[in-house]
């Protein structure tokens, strides 16, 4: 009995530690597409046509609306003709797609969490702490040292090669061709060269390296703070 208990509080411990791992990281990430971190980086990497005036403010604000909603009459207008070709906006809509899969991960991992919670105080309640924290704690560190080995190498990847890391993201998470378009012509690329995108990601690297370190560092102080016990 105490042996299959021990495996259940395992399932159900590493289900939660994912969750909470994953849902913190999609927190962090999602707190930095804003509209105001997006027009700065507009104002400092875009290279629009020359003589083009534009409103970054205002095409930031609706670009951020229409990823988060995938609605079509939030798209950028320039009077009464598209900002954006065709083939632009079908990309962002790609876009969208990802970025509205991120919000209900986060919506998911809420609902899960909190049922995952009230399983573990009746599990705890019935069985007694020590079987229960002893499952979590164990399910926590290899969490957290899977999470963060692979965050790390990512990581590396980008310092060392993010051309690569940029394309592999490109081939991973769309399956068209749509987001191979034309500086020279087409506007969302002028307004997001890879310049942006490199500060972009050094951006959100920043907001979740103290959890990725965490992460990282919480299995060895576990181990420590054990032997000490």
């Amino acid at each position: 009995m105490k042996g299959g208990f021990k495996k259940l509080s395992g399932v159900f411990s590493a289900a939660l530690c994912l969750l909470l791992l994953l849902g913190l990281l999609d927190s962090v990430i999602l707190s930095r597409i804003n509209a105001p971190e997006m027009a700065g980086l507009f104002e400092e990497y875009a290279k629009p046509p020359e003589g083009k005036n534009l409103d970054y403010g205002e095409i930031a604000g609706q670009l951020i609306r229409y990823l988060q909603s995938g609605d079509d009459r939030l798209l950028p207008r320039d009077g009464e003709t598209h900002w954006f070709s065709e083939k632009e906006n079908l990309h962002l809509k790609d876009c969208a797609g990802i970025i509205i899969a991120m919000i209900r991960f986060r919506t998911v991992f809420l609902v899960a969490l909190a049922l995952t919670l009230l399983l573990l105080v009746a599990l705890y309640r019935r069985f007694g702490r020590e079987m229960v924290t002893d499952g979590m704690l164990g399910a926590l560190k290899k969490a957290c040292l899977v999470l963060a080995l692979f965050a790390l190498a990512l990581t590396v990847w980008g310092l060392i090669d993010f051309d690569s890391l940029f394309l592999t993201f490109h081939h991973v998470f769309f399956n068209n061709r749509l987001w191979l378009l034309n500086p020279e012509k087409d506007l969302l690329i002028q307004l997001m060269p890879e310049p942006f995108f490199r500060a972009y990601a050094g951006r959100i690297l920043l907001s979740a390296a103290p959890l990725i370190l965490l992460m990282a560092a919480l299995p060895f102080l576990a181990r420590a703070n054990g032997k000490r016990r």
